[in-house]
């Protein structure tokens, strides 16, 4: 990637690259490839000559088909299309082993940049931040929508399917405003971090 090129990281380009899958935070390969200044392909031959670095999935792993088309409906992109492989997703322990794989004047300046990006958005404890980032709601209505889909033929006519989408979604919606586990500790986390900010 030319100088012209090289990606400006900030705090909300890097929260949008952030997904939750498996109920972990992740980046995926082509998007970190992007930022480091790699095609996509070499990006990962210098992951997979340094594997013994990434074995487990709490360092990374592949995703599914279902968990990437999930992400892809999730998010309304077509510009994932065209790839013959599946990405890989990088948890936070992967990517800051990444920084110690990836060489180069590029490779440490951008480094340098998600250490001091990561800071703060990974400055909250795992349960906060899976309710900061989680689209659990949004999977679910995906999921129900999909199944429908694929069962659209024994409907006998498109208000029957309209009328089953509305009662599917009318029921998911139902469980939306349960209360949030561990909440307690979750907003008094906020208070602290947001000190005079937030209502007692």
């Amino acid at each position: 990637m030319a100088d012209s090129e090289i990606m400006v990281v900030d705090e909300r380009l890097l929260k949008d690259k952030i997904y939750i899958v498996r109920g972990t935070q992740v980046m995926l390969d082509f998007e970190l490839a992007e930022i480091y200044g790699y095609e996509t392909r070499y990006f990962n031959r210098q992951v997979q000559n340094n594997r013994e670095r990434f074995r487990g999935d709490d360092f990374m792993f592949q995703l599914t088909e279902e968990e990437f088309e999930n992400l892809k409906c999730i998010f309304f992109t077509s510009s994932w299309g065209g790839r013959r492989k599946l990405p890989y997703a990088f948890t936070e322990q992967g990517i800051y082993m990444l920084m110690t794989v990836l060489k180069g004047e590029l490779a440490i300046e951008q480094s340098r940049t998600l250490i001091r990006l990561f800071k703060g958005i990974f400055k909250f404890s795992m349960q906060t931040r899976k309710l900061i980032y989680t689209t659990n709601a949004i999977e679910s209505v995906n999921s129900a929508y999909k199944k429908l889909n694929r069962q659209r033929r024994v409907f006998p006519n498109p208000t029957a399917l309209l009328k089953s989408l509305y009662l599917s979604t009318m029921e998911i919606t139902k469980k939306w405003p349960q209360s949030i586990r561990n909440w307690g500790s979750v907003y008094s986390e906020f208070c602290i971090m947001y000190e005079g900010r937030l209502p007692d």
